[in-house]
């Protein structure tokens, strides 16, 4: 399932994550899209078609003439759910997809949904969340961005992700070469595994973090390869 805001840029995510999924072989069983403002246990009901199993309900009622027990079912061909969303947003859908028993459907997120910030008050709604991010937000803090922290302040936390692009800008002058030269070779830096396609451009890899009690915990996999970041 894909859940996107109803704007421009909602639009736009939802194309990109359909073509790239259909690509590898998946469905896309339902593309939803929110507005602002909007009642999110609606929106999230609409996702998972609870209006179906309602109807069911409703059928059941009429035949039996009576009133009966009913828990609305979400539907059952969705493996996972890709959100897009703002903090604000994603805070209220993870709690209204828990509200309609979709508590066990995994949900992967883009950067977006977070701060950068831990906040464990609000973010717990979020716990069991899946969303990628740069290693300068979520991998352990590096010497390069406790310098810059130090030097800038406030600034450092409220353009954290433009200090880790112009850090790898810096130093991708000096190994853009080395990238071209080999197709293995990789440069691990502050907004993510940095590598050159055959188009010559740079292809971006982040680390993946799960929210857990209100605050990201980088995946196995990130956590190795946080390792590596380049501090220099």
């Amino acid at each position: 399932l894909s859940l996107t805001p109803d704007t421009l840029w909602g639009q736009e995510v939802s194309g990109a994550f359909r073509e790239h999924w259909e690509s590898m072989g998946g469905t896309l069983a339902a593309t939803t899209h929110f507005g602002d403002q909007e009642d999110f246990k609606a929106v999230t009901g609409r996702a998972l078609d609870v209006q179906a199993s309602q109807a069911r309900a409703a059928r059941v009622k009429q035949v039996l003439q009576e009133e009966i027990e009913f828990i609305p079912r979400k539907r059952e061909d969705a493996h996972f759910l890709f959100m897009a969303a703002l903090p604000r947003d994603a805070r209220q859908i993870k709690p209204a997809l828990d509200y309609h028993q979709a508590r066990d459907l995994p949900v992967y997120a883009t950067s977006h949904m977070y701060t950068g910030r831990v906040n464990r008050r609000l973010d717990s709604d979020l716990n069991g969340v899946r969303f990628c991010d740069i290693p300068w937000i979520l991998a352990p803090s590096s010497t390069l961005r406790e310098r810059v922290e130090q030097l800038w302040g406030r600034n450092a936390e409220n353009f954290a992700r433009l200090y880790a692009m112009g850090a790898d800008a810096y130093q991708l002058y000096r190994r853009i070469h080395q990238l071209g030269a080999f197709a293995q070779s990789r440069y691990f830096g502050q907004t993510g595994t940095l590598t050159l396609n055959a188009r010559g451009q740079i292809s971006r890899t982040p680390v993946w973090a799960i929210m857990s009690k209100g605050e990201p915990q980088l995946l196995p996999s990130s956590r190795a390869t946080s390792r590596f970041v380049e501090d220099d």
